[in-house]
Formats: structure tokens, C-alpha cells, sequence
């Protein structure tokens, strides 16, 4: 079965109005202050941000110029890596290390501080929330003036999204303590943003993509994403997914659950979802041994991924990525 990995913290989420965190010494100043996101961010993703911002405000969504329109918005920046999951040009180089830089630095401030910091989520023991270290303001101000955006014209028909837990995982190959993998799982948010911070030289951890929680023929499926540094990918957050064995090195990832306040308000009803039994369903003992909850893959890629895609993942990826998309 899946997990549903949630904040640390069973609490909603605390803003820093509520919640006094120490102010730790800085480093890198513009990754505090929310002027300073444009520089960091790729000129195709503003370009694409300008344009959808455009879209969404337009009183004709439904005609064929505005459908159009949207098409080669969307094209222009997502690629589709594996079933569905889709890169897009987010952040400059600079951004990947100057946050890299940063988080290392405010680790080592952290360990001379008698303050006990909250892990990233439930699953994962090392590394930061970002709003704790005093780069809320900066992340609002990203989800509301272009992460938002980016929701909004994937799925014109859902609330907006308008909140964001925010936060650092770190993996390490060696020693017993640190996280090496991450079990399959669900992520609390309306859709992910997962970018490879490095560091270089890493080897191993690639992210593994199932089915979808809400589509049960879907649960069979199964995919690889070998993480790239600089690379955000995004996906769904009820996408079921972890991440495999690192084997050399150590990996910094910035993830991003984006949320709609009005969605969770509309479906707070619905009771969660649980994955239903496997037993008997054809390929089962092959998809537990990748997924399990103790997962230890160690057969072949390249067999499994001929045994579950072959010919039909190569045609797929050569689809229109709106198509794949909706």
C-alpha cells in the first residue's frame, strides 16, 4: 500500500504571523527577497507566464483561437519525461547554486542553535522547510505570480492554487542515518514541483512513477525519472510515486506542493482514498517488488521497462504534450 506523505506536523501548516522561528544569518540575501525572483527565473518561463496570464484573461476560452492559443502555450515549455510526468525550464542554473550554497550554509547554522527544526514531511528525516528558515515571503509571492499561473492553465477548470508547503530532502548513499530512498507514496498538494538542486556526481535515486490513487486501472503502470540537476519536473500530487536506492553521492531536491484553498475546501467530504488489493491481478509479484513498502529493486530497468511500455511509451512520447496532458 501507499503512503500519504504529509507535513511533518499533523497541524495545518504555520505561518510565520503565528509561529516565531530564530532568524538565522543569511547568505545568498536575494533568496529572501521576493524582487529578486525574476533573475533567477528562466526567460521561457517568464515568457510563458506573460502569455498564460494573457489566456486567463480572455473572455472566450472556449473558442478555437483561445484553445489554440493555450496548445502552444503549453508546448512551449512542457516536455513529457515519462507518463505524466512533464519538465519545464522554472529556474536559471544560478538559482540551483546559489540554493544549494544556501542550504548547506543555514545547516551549519542550524546545528550551533538549541532549536529543534521541523522535518520536511512525514517520510523524510533530512532536510529544511524553507518557510522556518525565513523564505516564506519569497516562495508566497513565486506560487501567486507564477506557479499559480502555471495551475491555472493546466487546469483551467480548478480553484487556483494559493498555498504551498515548500522544502529541502536530502539523500545520502552512505551511512545508515540518512535517507537513502523513499517509499511509494502520495503527496499532500494539487500538484508537485520537484527540482535537482545536485550535488554532482550523485549516482542512483531515480524518482519511480505509478499510477494515480483516483484511477485504479492505472495502478500497474510504472516509469523512471533520472533526476538532472537544474531540472524541475511537475506532476500531480496524487501521482503515486517515490524514489529508488541512491547509490552513490549525496542529492538535494527542491520540492513544492501547490494548493487550492478553495479545492480543499470544496472536497474536505471525501474520505481518503486506500489502493485496492493486488492480489491475483496479472504482473502483481513484479509490481510489489518494485513498490513494496521495504522496495529493493534490483532486476533490470531496461526488462521492466520492456515488460510495462515497449513500443506504446515511445509512441506516447511522441504525442502533442497538450494532448498528454489533459
Amino acid at each position: 500500500l501507499h503512503k500519504t506523505m504529509t507535513p511533518s506536523s499533523t497541524s495545518p501548516i504555520p505561518h510565520s504571523e503565528s509561529i516565531q522561528y530564530p532568524t538565522l544569518p543569511h547568505k545568498h540575501e536575494s533568496l529572501y527577497n521576493p524582487q529578486s525572483i525574476s533573475q533567477y527565473l528562466d526567460t521561457k518561463f517568464i515568457e510563458f507566464v506573460h502569455g498564460a496570464k494573457e489566456w486567463l484573461n480572455r473572455d472566450d476560452k472556449d473558442s478555437d483561437d483561445a484553445k489554440q492559443q493555450r496548445m502552444d502555450l503549453l508546448r512551449s515549455v512542457l516536455r513529457l519525461e515519462c507518463k505524466d510526468v512533464y519538465s519545464l525550464p522554472v529556474f536559471r542554473m544560478e538559482f540551483c547554486s546559489d540554493m544549494l550554497d544556501e542550504v548547506k550554509f543555514l545547516e551549519e547554522q542550524i546545528k550551533n542553535l538549541d532549536v529543534q527544526f521541523t522535518r520536511p514531511n512525514s517520510m523524510n528525516s533530512y532536510g529544511m522547510v524553507l518557510e522556518e528558515v525565513g523564505m516564506k515571503q519569497w516562495w508566497d509571492v513565486f506560487v501567486n505570480e507564477y506557479f499559480s499561473v502555471l495551475g491555472a492553465i493546466l487546469s483551467p477548470q480548478e480553484p487556483r492554487l494559493d498555498a504551498h508547503h515548500t522544502f529541502i530532502v536530502e539523500y545520502q548513499a552512505t551511512g545508515k542515518e540518512w535517507d537513502k530512498k523513499l517509499d511509494l507514496h502520495v503527496d499532500d498538494s494539487e500538484l508537485t514541483l520537484n527540482l535537482c538542486l545536485g550535488e554532482e556526481k550523485f549516482e542512483g535515486g531515480n524518482l519511480f512513477i505509478s499510477g494515480h490513487i483516483e484511477r485504479p486501472h492505472t495502478y500497474q503502470d510504472y516509469s523512471e525519472y533520472e533526476h538532472v540537476i537544474g531540472k524541475a519536473i511537475i506532476h500531480d500530487g496524487k501521482q503515486m510515486h517515490g524514489a529508488l536506492d541512491l547509490t552513490k553521492g549525496r542529492r538535494f531536491n527542491l520540492i513544492m506542493w501547490g494548493r487550492s484553498s478553495k479545492f480543499r475546501e470544496e472536497n474536505r467530504h471525501i474520505v481518503k482514498q486506500k489502493l485496492v488489493s493486488r492480489d491475483g491481478e496479472k504482473g502483481d509479484e513484479h509490481h510489489d517488488h518494485h513498490h513494496g513498502e521495504n522496495c529493493e529493486c534490483s532486476h533490470g530497468h531496461d526488462e521492466h521497462e520492456k515488460h510495462h511500455h515497449g513500443e506504446e511509451e515511445r509512441t506516447e512520447k511522441e504525442e502533442s504534450t497538450t494532448e498528454s496532458a489533459e
